[in-house]
């Protein structure tokens, strides 16, 4: 039994290494090398005990991450490559493929190579050298990010541009070379290497944000671009951090030497003339559609400082008449001349849309039940304006299949059935009805006031005899007086005009006592109203009334005195249904002999109290005052560091150094110090605001 569990521990073992192998593109064999593919075309092979990695074929390698399902085939064996050979043919460097391997001291590149991809060689901190080939022009954000043992670094000159972060705390390099191919050196690109000496050379046009930021140990900076812009906010400039004695050296009347004057680095300029007086020489005008170009040339030795561009001058459209063709083809046309180059426009602005000038593109079909749609666009318009219209439905054409004639009391019935679609519908045809008009009837029957009459005709059409009620006539009434009696009614004598017959109305006007009975239907309380029903003797008509609430009649039960801190109580109880009820006496409150009380006053760290005694009850009260806490301000300075002791007590104090406080600064700038909960280190001239005068004063401590 324990024979068969090993060998089905075993099988499970085997499929899930097979497994393995088939998801990642790893092949196990009984050596210690390990194969795949890293890319289409490209192969990869790793013996994890020499740790000789090499990575072969054509094209480019796959780009891989940080999580789970985007893991390189190697991420287990990461830490055993130690040198990494990548083959000609392979044109890139997949993102993360070598990310933190930790153990990696060489990497040879091919010529083939163009681009290595984000953080691809990011924190492989043993790596010591790095020279890229030629054709590389793209180098990905964070490439060698935190490669801090690399000492030597030799950039291509094919390179335009210096990524973001690519040698971000790569703190081993002393030196670099950058190429005269490059354009742009992107954020942090250079963060905190150790390079003392920098050339920038002319064809670097942009520095970005913090890329040469906490180099520390760098003394001097070559500018040779006198245009080259050094971008970045307050605090995020490209050399932000670095040594305060660094020194520029560039042209005068540079970019540089503005860099310079506002970040307070000295600067050398690099020509043997100062350049103090300048004359613009015009090298290739300006146009209304074309950038000019302007030398900067210097009056004492005609070296050009720098070179501006003069942006184009636009056209300055004159309107010189206007012509309205609203009716002919629906726009109005400005005509307008430069003032600069006589150059003429004609700009139109749409009005209408008139037939035959505009194309219409039908983009649904519009069918027997369905609408369609019909996109038409301006053919005059410089950009075609364009408009969606709803074409209507077509509707159905029916031709007749079949009919069956109405009668005049039986309807008929019509089928047919569109040409276009095949949809059939059959509609019903109302009976004629027969033909007969009130000429035609004769009375056969004469109605009376009760009695209903008749009357006869016959249809001219079918010969149908047709016979008709006539409704009777109903009584019709002359009144002969009225009576308005003491009862509260009103009584109408009537008699018919026709048939003599007499009627008497009776209306209800009033209730009058002794013409109607009451019934009580709920009897009135305390709290309650009651309702009672009034029933007319005379026409039976009835009301219903409302019988007032009698209200409670409350009398005194006891009552409790109140105390310096409870209140009293008057109790009373309703004589009729016993509700009771409570009325509160407000207590007297505790009365304190002031000349008894107790008061010790707080400090920086201790609380204080008030003590106080009822002379009526002796309650005892006693309220604590909270320690008021060390106020500190401003007091001295030594050796770089200031002091800062409580203006309550003298006897705490706190210290900050000169360089913390201007490290922060900036963020407590422009601030009440009570804003700041006491945090008060920042105000050295005790006026309440932290600005600019506490800095002057900080900088003449330093």
């Amino acid at each position: 039994m324990l024979n068969l569990k090993i060998k089905k521990f075993f099988s499970l073992f085997l499929a899930f290494i097979l497994t393995f192998s088939f998801i990642f593109g790893v092949q196990i064999t009984a050596c210690a090398e390990i194969t795949g593919d890293c890319g289409t075309g490209v192969t990869y092979s790793l013996n994890t005990v020499t740790g000789v990695m090499t990575v072969s074929g054509t094209g480019a390698m796959k780009d891989y991450g940080t999580t789970a399902l985007m893991r390189q085939p190697w991420y287990s064996y990461m830490t055993n490559i130690k040198t990494l050979t990548i083959g000609e043919g392979v044109t890139s460097v997949g993102r993360y493929a070598f990310d933190v391997a930790s153990e990696l001291v060489s990497v040879s590149f091919p010529s083939t190579l163009t681009s290595i991809g984000n953080s691809a060689f990011n924190k492989c901190a043993k790596l010591q050298e790095i020279t890229l080939p030629d054709a590389v022009t793209n180098l990905g954000i964070g490439a060698f990010r935190d490669c801090t043992g690399m000492t030597k670094l030799t950039l291509n000159t094919g390179l335009v541009s210096v990524g973001s972060y690519a040698f971000y705390n790569c703190s081993g390099l002393t030196k670099i070379t950058i190429p005269d191919t490059v354009t742009t050196i992107e954020s942090y690109a250079f963060f905190g290497i150790n390079a003392v000496n920098l050339v920038i050379p002319e064809s670097v046009t942009d520095i970005n944000t913090r890329s040469f930021a906490n180099c520390t140990m760098l003394t001097s900076v070559t500018v040779n671009n006198a245009n080259t812009a050094f971008n970045g906010i307050i605090g995020e400039d490209p050399f932000n951090g670095c040594n305060s004695n660094l020194t520029f050296y560039g042209h005068k009347g540079s970019t540089t030497e503005t860099y310079c004057t506002e970040k307070g680095y000295k600067f050398v300029s690099l020509d043997g003339c100062e350049h103090t007086e300048t004359t613009i020489v015009t090298v290739v005008e300006a146009t209304c559609d074309t950038d000019g170009t302007n030398n900067i040339v210097c009056n004492e030795c005609q070296a050009i400082v720098r070179t501006e561009t003069v942006p184009a001058l636009g056209h300055d459209k004159q309107l010189q008449t206007e012509e309205d063709l609203t009716e002919t083809n629906g726009h109005i046309n400005y005509i307008y001349t430069c003032a600069n180059c006589g150059e003429t426009f004609v700009e139109s602005t749409h009005e209408a849309w008139v037939d035959g000038y505009y194309t219409t593109e039908v983009t649904r079909e519009a069918t027997c039940v369905s609408s369609g749609l019909a996109k038409d666009t301006c053919t005059i318009c410089a950009e075609s304006k364009t408009r969606v219209r709803v074409i209507s439905a077509l509707g159905h054409t029916y031709v007749t299949d079949s009919e069956t004639p109405a009668t005049c009391t039986e309807a008929g019935s019509k089928t047919e059935t569109c040409s276009v679609c095949g949809k059939t519908v059959t509609t019903e045809i109302p009976a004629l009805g027969h033909s007969v008009t009130d000429e035609d009837y004769t009375v056969t029957i004469v109605p009376t006031c009760l009695e209903e009459g008749k009357k006869v005709a016959t249809c001219s059409t079918c010969g149908a005899t047709l016979e008709e009620v006539l409704p009777a006539n109903g009584h019709t009434f002359v009144e002969d007086y009225v009576d308005n009696n003491a009862d509260g009614h009103i009584y109408t004598h009537s008699t018919c005009s026709e048939c003599g017959y007499s009627t008497v109305e009776t209306v209800h006007d009033s209730w009058v006592e002794g013409y109607y009975s009451t019934n009580i239907n709920r009897a009135a309380t305390c709290s309650l109203p009651g309702i009672a029903t009034n029933t007319c003797t005379v026409c039976g008509k009835t009301t219903t009334v409302s019988i007032p609430k009698t209200g409670h009649s409350y009398v005194f039960v006891k009552r409790e005195e109140p105390t310096c801190a409870s209140a009293g109580t008057i109790f009373y109880k309703c004589s009729v249904c016993s509700l009771e009820k409570q009325e509160k006496i407000p207590a007297l409150g505790h009365t304190y002999d002031e000349s008894t009380t107790v008061r010790v006053e707080p400090t920086c760290t201790l609380n204080g109290s008030v003590t106080r005694t009822c002379t009526v009850c002796g309650y005892v009260d006693e309220k604590i005052l909270n320690a008021i806490g060390h106020v500190y301000a401003y007091s001295d300075c030594a050796d770089g560091v200031l002091t800062y002791t409580c203006v309550n007590c003298s006897e705490s104090s706190q210290t900050k150094t000169l360089d913390e406080i201007k490290t922060n600064f900036k963020d407590h700038f422009n601030t009440k110090t009570g804003q700041l909960l006491f945090e008060i280190y920042y105000d050295l001239n005790k006026d309440g605001y932290i600005n600019s005068r506490d800095y002057a004063m900080l900088l003449q401590l330093s």
